[in-house]
């Protein structure tokens, strides 16, 4: 089968590029690769306590199942590398049943904007976070309560060679994989319409496009 993107935005990324560019991954193949302790069973305790009742038990299930083997195959087949995040805890540690003081949340390591060749400028950059900048370094840096002390003589040279973190960092990644390394096409300013429908299966979309 073959794949293409329609995005009815006018560059590519979308919320993601805009985000943290964190994945909640409890006891993912990194965090036990960098000996941190943790559990599938503290993963779920965790999950239906944020759930408070709400979630559907299959999804959840689904979810549970599917997310570690989702990073993996990501890293694996997609190429992108995954850095589990210590010092960022869960939200409700400690006071949650099954929560976490660091490691569960994975980002993306920093990503080169030119790798995605004419792409490049068609990728949306996020206004909410510093660029060229990994978790590591900001905690290392002293967080934004010292950011009259960062280290801008690095920051500029990785802003002027368009180096890329948090959540444009992790899409970066994913457009390279599809756009760059399967030569998928990609349509921006594309609206979606309706599903095109042959009986039961459906064969394709109807989109708009300048009219």
């Amino acid at each position: 089968l073959t794949a293409a993107i329609l995005d009815k935005a006018p560059k590519l990324g979308g919320v993601c590029a805009y985000g943290g560019g964190e994945v909640f991954v409890p006891n993912s193949h990194k965090m036990q690769a960098a000996g941190m302790a943790d559990s599938d069973d503290a993963g779920r305790a965790y999950f239906e306590f944020v759930a408070a009742g709400y979630a559907d038990p299959a999804l959840q299930s689904k979810l549970l199942a599917t997310m570690k083997p989702a990073v993996e195959y990501f890293e694996k087949q997609a190429g992108v590398p995954w850095n589990a995040v210590e010092g960022l805890p869960d939200y409700y540690y400690p006071d949650a049943p099954g929560s976490h003081a660091g490691g569960r949340y994975l980002c993306a390591s920093l990503f080169e904007g030119a790798q995605l060749g004419p792409w490049q400028t068609k990728t949306f950059l996020t206004p909410h976070f510093p660029m060229g900048v990994e978790h590591k370094e900001l905690y290392a840096w002293g967080g934004l309560a010292k950011v009259t002390t960062w280290d801008y003589a690095l920051l500029g040279e990785r802003i002027t060679k368009d180096i890329r973190g948090w959540g444009q960092a992790m899409m970066g990644w994913f457009l390279k994989a599809a756009l760059i390394d399967r030569a998928i096409p990609a349509f921006v300013d594309t609206k979606v319409i309706a599903l095109v429908t042959e009986g039961d299966r459906v064969v394709g979309v109807r989109a708009e496009k300048e009219g």
